[in-house]
């Protein structure tokens, strides 16, 4: 059971991550497309930002912000890929933590958890 509700964490972060990244690569592309059309004499979003821009406007630094903010989010949305498949892996193989199974080899001590579990009444 806690496997599946991490599972179903993990794809829920993993889709709000896939939608940030896409909404920030488009918007960063449609905000230097309309700069680069818009400003005489500037052909990247590189020039752009070490320009002085018109009051109350501040663009300074703003392509490499957004670039910043755009690796971010991928880089943790693959980080989230990583979690989904140790978690189908770990779901696959079927390690919930199971007191049934004696290991002969081992010593009662060796087999009991650090912290007991209160016992529930019947």
């Amino acid at each position: 059971m806690w496997m599946t509700f991490s599972l179903l964490v993990s794809g829920v972060f993993l889709f709000f991550l896939l939608v940030t990244g896409c909404i920030l690569r488009v918007g960063r592309n449609t905000l230097c497309e309309s700069v680069v059309k818009e400003v005489p004499k500037i052909s990247s979003c590189d020039q752009a930002q070490s320009k002085t821009w018109k009051t109350p406007l501040i663009g300074s630094s703003f392509y490499s912000k957004l670039h910043s903010a755009e690796t971010a989010v991928w880089v943790n949305f693959f980080c989230w890929i990583i979690v989904v498949v140790l978690v189908v892996v770990q779901r696959r193989w079927g390690s919930d933590y199971s007191t049934h199974v004696e290991d002969p080899g081992a010593s009662p001590s060796e087999t009991e958890p650090f912290f007991k579990r209160p016992e529930h009444p019947n």
